[in-house]
């Protein structure tokens, strides 16, 4: 009789990596992907997931912590990806991973580019919970003369104005929102906001800095800088686009609190009454989001000592 052999299982290798990226997302959608009558609208998202793909030759779909809106930018964007070898195949290491992608999403001309590639645990890390604090900054740029406040917008990752901003009051007016608080009137209606607590978030920090316009002097160039483990949909616009209000003379203080803090969860229809002012999106840029040190690792050893044998 005929022995019959049959041949082995393949073997999958699965590896995680934590990757972060930098972009201008003026001419994006937004991180996520989005469908807009059927079709897929441009996304940081789709572009490093078809970036990806023509390394692997596989669908590598991604999962991120933050995802900014359209025309917010990034410095350090961390996302997470997994890529499956078998085992004739060699785990693709951080470093070669970082300048393919970098060579596709040129060649794509995208305004994307991967600063940073690490090995994570495959189960033990989580993009998300693992994250310690966020770093958003937010770029103005004002008393600027009517002309150079449009040549700047369209030209500048920055929001400008002609008016002079009371530094003074607007400082005042931010350091109302560090702590622990309610912020249902600095953010969006979403789905997955549940129950009234779900609107509270603590703001570790916000402070204000001030830089030197490259040639206009009389430019007055300020950043403010907000740390917190995390924010709401649209919550950081929202309160520089309060904070500006008050700093302009166009919100009394008094208002201004009244926005913080409601005393019981607010209809859709409450919250539009109160003509909140949302800041514009090309001011604002994620700067970074940090994690403990031992959870990201060059070194496969270190997470996978299994394929190291």
């Amino acid at each position: 009789m005929e022995e019959i052999f049959e041949p082995e299982p393949e073997i999958i290798r699965p590896v995680k990596y934590l990757a972060t990226c930098s972009y201008i997302g003026m001419n994006y959608s937004g991180f996520q992907t989005q469908i807009l009558n059927g079709k897929r609208i441009p996304s940081i998202q789709d572009a490093l997931q078809d970036a990806l793909k023509k390394i692997t030759k596989q669908d590598t779909p991604i999962h991120t912590s933050s995802r900014t809106d359209q025309g917010v930018n990034a410095l350090a964007h961390p996302f997470v990806f997994i890529i499956n070898r078998n085992q004739n195949q060699k785990i693709l290491e951080p470093s070669i991973i970082k300048k393919s992608m970098n060579m596709h999403l040129k060649d794509a001309k995208h305004q994307i580019s991967i600063e940073n590639i690490y090995y994570v645990h495959l189960t033990d890390f989580d993009v998300k919970a693992n994250s310690l604090k966020k770093e958003y900054n937010y770029f103005i740029e004002a008393n600027l003369k009517d002309n150079w406040a449009n040549t700047f917008q369209q030209h500048k990752q920055v929001t400008t104005m002609t008016e002079r901003i009371d530094q003074e009051k607007l400082n005042q007016a931010l350091q109302q929102y560090v702590g622990t608080h309610n912020f249902q009137n600095f953010t969006i209606k979403a789905e997955h906001i549940s129950h009234f607590g779900c609107y509270v978030r603590t703001i570790d920090s916000i402070t204000i800095e001030n830089y030197s316009h490259p040639f206009y002097e009389e430019a007055q160039c300020i950043k403010i800088i907000f740390k917190a483990k995390s924010f709401l949909a649209y919550q950081i616009r929202f309160m520089v686009g309060e904070a500006l209000q008050y700093a302009l003379g166009k919100l009394d203080f008094d208002s201004f609190l009244k926005l913080l803090d409601p005393p019981k969860e607010l209809t859709p229809q409450e919250v539009h009454e109160n003509n909140r002012i949302r800041a514009q999106p090309r001011g604002l840029m994620l700067k970074r989001v940090d994690y403990p040190p031992e959870m990201l690792s060059s070194n496969l050893k270190d997470f996978y000592p299994q394929y190291c044998q």
